[in-house]
Parts: structure tokens; sequence; C-alpha cells
């Protein structure tokens, strides 16, 4: 508060206010960003000095505003959106600014199904974007942690070859991931089609994929699910690398070695027999990546 050339009125109308309301100032500490104790000691200005109290009564009208706004998206007092708990547990600061507005979200045909999520193809602000919305009625801990996951790491990743994270919507019945929308996986054009591909487009398709690992090597993550389901094109074969829920760090890589970590038939045989690894399980799905590339089938099958 030091410095601002409201002080005075500030500590005047907290000063008249305290007989009838105790806790308003706290409530003013929060709006005006001052750290306060409620024995303050301040002069009553004189009754002549109308300029002055018709001032305090200005800010007691915006104090009231203040203290009864509503957010036009959740309609609900401001005291209790800032209170109001985060089942994702993100940092505060990253899921500001990446919450949207469901009501500009339009959701239109699926483009996929997983375990627990269904892809949508979406229109948001007039933008093409993919909707990947939870739909597991019994939402866990490990599977808000698996979320999260994917959140962060698509919020710090930025790359020519991995899909973009546009907004989330949090709360946990309509619990959603916006990224940008790219029309084909490379699965499907593998398994699903009858597209011929080019040498080159093939080379194309190995290069753009190598460099988002190295880049995510080198950003000390190991992504944990490289196959060609999470790999997607558009029609003219540039690539994004997505699905990022089991992505980790390379420190805490060998954290869970109980667990399964990934999908069998692109699995590294220390994740199958559950030994200590590193980023190199993401080198041996990437050689199964481009086996399948190259002879559209897999080199095993996980069995």
């Amino acid at each position: 508060m030091d410095g601002n050339p409201l002080q005075k009125q500030f500590e005047m109308l907290l000063q008249k206010e305290n007989q009838g309301y105790a806790g308003l100032d706290h409530s003013l500490a929060s709006i005006f960003g001052a750290v306060l104790v409620s024995s303050v000691q301040v002069t009553k200005p004189a009754v002549t000095d109308f300029a002055m109290l018709n001032r305090v009564q200005e800010l007691e009208e915006q104090i009231v505003k203040l203290k009864n706004c509503q957010s036009p998206m959740l309609s609900r007092p401001m005291s209790t959106m800032a209170l109001a708990p985060n089942p994702l547990r993100l940092d505060p600061y990253l899921s500001r600014s990446l919450e949207i507005n469901p009501g500009q979200l339009i959701t239109k045909e699926v483009i996929s199904q997983g375990g627990f999520s269904i892809v949508y193809k979406g229109v948001y602000k007039g933008t093409d974007v993919a909707v990947k919305q939870i739909f597991d009625p019994n939402i866990t801990d490990d599977l808000l942690d698996q979320v999260a996951t994917e959140i962060q790491s698509l919020a710090m990743l930025r790359h020519p070859h991995i899909i973009q994270i546009m907004g989330i919507v949090s709360p946990p019945q309509t619990l959603s991931i916006l990224t940008e929308y790219m029309p084909l996986t490379l699965f499907q054009i593998l398994h699903k089609s009858q597209v011929s591909l080019k040498d080159e487009q093939r080379v194309s398709i190995a290069r753009q994929l190598a460099k988002a690992l190295l880049y995510i090597h080198l950003s000390a993550y190991v992504h944990r699910d490289i196959k060609t389901h999470n790999i997607l094109l558009d029609h003219r074969y540039n690539l994004k690398l997505c699905d990022f829920g089991l992505t980790t760090l390379q420190e805490s890589t060998n954290k869970g070695l109980n667990q399964f970590w990934g999908t069998p038939s692109y699995m590294a045989p220390e994740l199958l027999q559950k030994k200590p690894y590193d980023n190199k399980i993401d080198v041996f799905a990437f050689g199964n990546v481009l086996y399948e590339l190259f002879e559209r089938s897999l080199p095993w099958d996980g069995t």
C-alpha cells in the first residue's frame, strides 16, 4: 500500500466500516493487495471535507460491487470461484491460462475412442480442434494424474512436430483437453486405407518423428507410448506426436516398476520384464514404428 494515492481514503474507509463489519479489513486487503492489522489508527476526515467523503462513498460502492461480482462463465461469486477445488491439481496459473468457456466449444463427430476417453472433432472460436473428453464415470486419482500429466507436458513441450494444446475444461463431469486438429493417424494410413506411400514420404514421416523424439529427450522427458496410433498427420503428411498421458521426466522413469507403461507391441524388453529403463524405450518403439512404416505390419504383435 505504500505510495498508493488511495491509501488515506482506504484507511479512512477501513476505520469507518470496521465498526459494523469486522471482516471488511480482510476483504479490502484482498482487493487492494495489502497486508493489514485490525488496529489501524487514523484521523477521521473533517465533516467539511466533502470531496474526500464523496470519494470514500465511491470506494464503498466499488467494493460492494466487487464482493457481489458474478462470473459470467460459472455464475458463482468471485470468492467461491477462487476457493473452488482443482481436481487436476494443476498449477493455478497454468489452469487459469488454459481454462476455456465451454459455451464457445462446439463438438461434432467422434474421431476415436480409447479406454477412458472419446476424441471428438470440434470447433472453438472458429478454429478446428480435437476434443479429448474423459468419459469414465468413476474418475480415480490415477486417471486425474494421467490427465494432468498430459496437460502439463503439452504446455511445457512446444515443437513443430508435437501437438499443441489449445485449452482445457476442468470440471470433472466435462473434463476435456483441446488440441489442434489433425485429420489422420499413421495407423489409419498404414492399416485402414489403400494409400500407397512413396519412399520419400515414408522418410519424411520418419524424420519428423525423430525430430520430435530428440526434442522430448533433450527436454529431459520420456514419452513412453510411441506408436502409430499417436502419430497424427495432415493430408500433406505433416506430423504431430500426441497422447502425452504416460509421459514422465527422465529422473522419474524407474518409479512404479511394477506397472505397465505403453502398448505391448511397442514396449521394450526392459518394460515387459519390469526392469529399470530410460529414454531408450522410446528409441525401441521408434524402431518398431519404422518397421511398421515400411512393411505395413508390426515386427511382432506383443503376445
